[in-house]
């Protein structure tokens, strides 16, 4: 199989495992959910660093790495954002949507159903925020100083 060829489909597998993750936040919560994002997303970051070990791309150094560690990376952020925050407030954070005010039930996710008592707080936004945009920001990061 040529070498582009065998890099778009390795780096599809990669950023579809990232985007699982990014699209169904509310279902991380359920155990069975999180751990097989984890279990696809810690299978992932192997998969790049056999890539970048072998440089089958002829890649940057550390990019195929970054790329294949993006699942993993947003899970991470995902895990250690929920405890920062339920320290913080008492409670575990919700991810809030468009559709999401102040004061009102959150939605929930396909898995995952928030207890009937549980409002959507401000800090709810600011969790969403950050656990949606630290992952991206930090990967963009990381391609740009391994770049330069």
């Amino acid at each position: 199989m040529d070498s582009e060829v065998t890099k778009y489909i390795v780096f599809a597998f990669g950023l579809g495992t990232a985007i699982i993750g990014f699209v169904f936040p509310d279902d991380l919560r359920h155990p069975d959910f999180y751990r097989k994002c984890l279990i696809a997303s810690v299978s992932s970051a192997i998969i790049g660093l056999a890539f970048e070990y072998t440089k089958t791309f002829n890649l940057t150094g550390g990019v195929t790495l970054v790329v294949m560690s993006i699942a993993l990376l947003h899970l991470t952020t995902f895990k250690l954002l929920s405890k920062l925050f339920k320290k913080i407030t008492g409670h575990d954070p919700c991810v809030t949507s468009v559709s999401s005010s102040v004061g009102h039930p959150p939605l929930g996710g396909f898995k995952y159903k928030y207890p009937k008592s549980r409002k959507v707080e401000l800090s709810d936004f600011a969790f969403s925020f950050l656990q949606a945009l630290l992952p991206i920001f930090t990967a963009m990061l990381l391609i740009y100083f391994i770049k330069n």
